[in-house]
């Protein structure tokens, strides 16, 4: 903020927003992170479970989930949204189980 102030001419002044959301979208980064963990778990039971083989075990969610989130952010980069609570809401439900 007080870089941000130098820069600005003296006419401007610069307030923060008493309802910062910040600390939502940490915790919504960290649920995240905790659902994507329990989707990669389980997509590595059902790989278990239907092909009975530890190597698909090792290579369809290592190969999968990485694509589709990759693809999944270039989409969201190319049509400039940001990382909000709606688009963290999003990936919950997209990925969750």
């Amino acid at each position: 903020m007080k870089e941000l102030k130098k820069k600005l001419s003296a006419r401007l002044s610069i307030t923060p927003s008493p309802t910062t959301t910040t600390p939502f979208v940490r915790e919504s980064i960290t649920d995240l992170i905790h659902t994507l963990l329990i989707a990669i778990s389980l997509v590595a039971l059902v790989v278990l479970i239907f092909l009975q083989s530890w190597a698909g075990v090792r290579l369809v969610p290592i190969l999968a989930i990485p694509v589709s989130l990759v693809g999944t952010f270039a989409v969201m980069w190319m049509v400039g949204f940001s990382m909000n609570m709606l688009t963290l809401f999003g990936l919950v439900l997209a990925i969750g189980p």
